[in-house]
């Protein structure tokens, strides 16, 4: 089972675990703007940080968000994993925050390279 989320989190030790759609979801209120959350993590440091205290589990997987900006650029926003398990003051959870806050500031960096 572990070599099969490690194969899921691919190369950069991530994986969309969850997609909405929220810009189509504002068509209840007449009209779409492009807007989606992920839900992105690995199961595996999830289980590290839940291990030592299972209020983590309100943060993993983390959220992120790609929004179409007013001046019609893309913007991730993003709560840096640090700040948010740093909550927990444990050393263990502090260290995994750590190696995901490195995680998703490549991988955004990554998508965010011109083609």
């Amino acid at each position: 089972m572990r070599k099969a989320l490690e194969e899921a989190a691919g190369k950069d030790g991530l994986a969309i675990h969850y997609v909405g759609v929220h810009g189509e979801w504002l068509a209840l209120e007449g009209q779409r703007r492009n807007t989606t959350a992920y839900l992105i993590g690995n199961v595996l440091h999830a289980v590290q940080m839940t291990r030592v205290n299972l209020a983590a589990g309100l943060y993993a997987p983390l959220r992120v968000v790609l929004y179409e900006s007013e001046a019609g650029g893309s913007v991730f926003e993003y709560d840096k994993p640090s700040s948010l398990f740093g909550q927990f003051d444990e050393p263990e959870i502090d260290a995994v925050a750590k190696i995901l806050d490195d995680k998703l500031l490549a991988l955004l960096s990554d998508v965010l390279q011109p083609t």
